[in-house]
Formats: structure tokens, C-alpha cells, sequence
């Protein structure tokens, strides 16, 4: 709980959150929510794939680096727990904020049903791809974090690692 918590209040949280919120608004305003369009959201979770490549790295590039950096990834790894499960837990902090992130996009699914007919099997396994790209986004990320004392090596890592996979494809 404690990396959860430290994610919704430094301020990399907050940016993180503001950008992917803003980006997905524009995107279901201009390409979803206009006339004669198809009431899909698939503009906004074709952004939020690129989006998710881009900003996954930035939750998981502090969460092991900065505790080498400091000092306190010793103090941790010391505790009762293993280092098995400080990683999950790492990785579960780190997801449970990208639930929190997608569910900033559930007023505009809101919206869409007020005014069209929702294709309910596509919208949640839309929701269900980005949960599983941001999961392997996220494993990679804190691996890379591992690997490094610096959050800016690691999240440049993580990113060329991740948009050269989806540009070679």
C-alpha cells in the first residue's frame, strides 16, 4: 500500500493522470462524439495503447530505482517478507493505479451510451487489452528498475524497449 499510496501523491501521479485523461477527452470528443461517427470507443483506446507505452514506464521508473538511490531497498529486502513478494506487491501498486487511470475513461463510456447504443463485448475487451499491455508494460518497467539506480534510465529503457517492439511489428 505504501507504493500505491506514494503514487497518488508525488507528483509524477498526478502528471501521469492529467496527460492520459486529457489525450483520451480530446480523442472522445473529436473522433468518438461527433456527428455522423460510429459510437465506438476504439479511437480512444487505439490512443490509449500509444499513451499506456509511453506513460507505464513513468509509474514503474521510481518504485525500485529510488529506493536503491536512497538506501532503503537494503532496509526492504531485510524485512520478513520475500523478495518475491515485494516485487508483486510493487507490480500490484503499480497496477492498481493503472485501473485507477483507466477508470478516469468510464464518464465518456457514460456519455456514449447516453447518446448511442454501447457495444458492451467490445468495450470490455478493449478495457481488458489495455490492463494486459499496461501489465507487460509495467513487468518491463520494474525489471529495467531493477537494473539501474537512475528513474531516467529506466524509464528510457523501458520506453525505446517497448515503441521499438510496437513500430517493428
Amino acid at each position: 500500500f505504501r507504493d500505491l499510496r506514494s503514487l497518488l501523491v508525488v507528483p509524477t501521479g498526478f502528471i501521469v493522470a492529467a496527460i492520459f485523461t486529457i489525450i483520451c477527452g480530446i480523442i472522445f470528443v473529436s473522433q468518438v462524439f461527433s456527428p455522423n461517427s460510429i459510437a465506438s470507443m476504439h479511437p480512444v483506446f487505439s490512443t490509449a495503447t500509444w499513451l499506456l507505452l509511453i506513460l507505464c514506464p513513468a509509474i514503474t521508473m521510481r518504485l525500485i530505482a529510488e529506493e536503491r538511490r536512497v538506501g532503503t531497498w537494503e532496509n526492504t529486502l531485510a524485512s520478513p517478507a520475500t523478495s518475491f513478494l515485494v516485487v508483486m506487491g510493487k507490480f500490484w501498486a503499480a497496477w492498481s493505479y493503472l485501473i485507477l487511470l483507466l477508470l478516469t475513461t468510464i464518464p465518456m463510456v457514460i456519455v456514449l451510451e447516453m447518446y448511442a447504443s454501447v457495444d458492451y463485448g467490445a468495450l470490455l475487451s478493449g478495457y481488458l487489452g489495455l490492463l494486459l499491455l499496461g501489465g507487460a508494460v509495467i513487468a518491463t518497467g520494474l525489471v529495467v528498475s531493477a537494473s539501474t539506480n537512475s528513474q531516467t534510465v529506466a524509464y528510457l529503457v523501458t520506453t525505446f524497449f517497448w515503441l521499438s517492439i510496437s513500430l517493428g511489428m
